[in-house]
């Protein structure tokens, strides 16, 4: 494994320049990193979440609730990544992004969850008003988070936490018959929710291997926020194949040469 800290601050160890800083912004405020190919409408067969797609309850499911968030069972198990609820997600309630549609399953009917995965601090995927309610909501919910993240939860209470580094495994029982194991994968991105704390905490994708789930489906990859790089999604690939369910970020990532070091488009 390559080394992805030094002096107290994680890197991206595959490229040298992950970082944006205020040149960079300004460049493309002006217009440098401008796209020439413009905006693409969506695929004719495409469509946002709908509340009358629901899933089988004898067996696996996959919900899209936005963004990076993910309503997933399997195995008896059931987990949600990234979670996102509020309508906004910035350190101020009242700024910052607002999201674009309501998500389509809301906090008070969602099913019993076991485990939230975390792939790194960013206000869009680590959203306090939403976990400190899945928190009230589920008292015995286990959050899985990257290198370095375990304090953020600890200074609100919250102490049912599984932390680990890139390539790290845990085989975790919740109850009898829901077994599996998740692993931290490598992302290429970056962190920080202030001024003063960036890269401070690592980020990461998650593989989950659902052990008590049938054969048709056992094992889900969330790659969390990433950029591309073949060295870490071959590996991925060729230790864990076979994938039955990859949670991939392909989002409208734009201006893309801007974004293209820590986002996949």
């Amino acid at each position: 494994m390559k080394q992805h800290k030094r002096n107290g601050h994680f890197f991206n160890p595959l490229i040298k320049h992950s970082k944006r800083d205020l040149w960079n912004v300004l460049l493309w405020l002006l217009g440098y990193y401008k796209d020439t190919q413009g905006f693409q409408e969506p695929s004719v067969d495409f469509s946002f979440p709908k509340k009358e797609r629901e899933g089988h309850a004898d067996g696996p499911m996959c919900k899209w609730i936005g963004h990076s968030t993910f309503l997933v069972q399997a195995g008896n198990v059931t987990l949600v990544t990234d979670p996102v609820w509020s309508k906004r997600v910035s350190p101020l309630p009242m700024v910052g992004p607002k999201r674009l549609i309501d998500p389509p399953i809301t906090l008070s009917e969602l099913p019993q969850i076991d485990l939230v995965l975390i792939s790194h601090d960013h206000y869009d995927h680590l959203d306090e008003p939403t976990i400190k309610a899945l928190v009230r909501k589920f008292p015995n919910i286990l959050f899985c988070v990257p290198l370095g993240l375990k304090k953020w939860f600890l200074r609100r209470k919250i102490k049912n936490l599984i932390e680990l580094d890139w390539w790290q495994s845990k085989n975790i029982t919740l109850a009898p018959g829901k077994e599996l194991q998740v692993t931290s994968v490598p992302a290429q991105h970056f962190s920080g929710r202030g001024l003063f704390d960036r890269n401070k905490t690592l980020w990461c994708g998650w593989m989950v291997d659902f052990l008590s789930a049938g054969s048709l489906f056992r094992r889900c990859y969330f790659a969390g926020d990433t950029g591309y790089n073949p060295v870490d999604f071959r590996e991925i690939g060729e230790r864990f194949s076979p994938i039955h369910l990859s949670l991939l970020p392909i989002g409208s990532y734009s201006p893309a040469s801007f974004m293209a070091p820590v986002h996949i488009g």
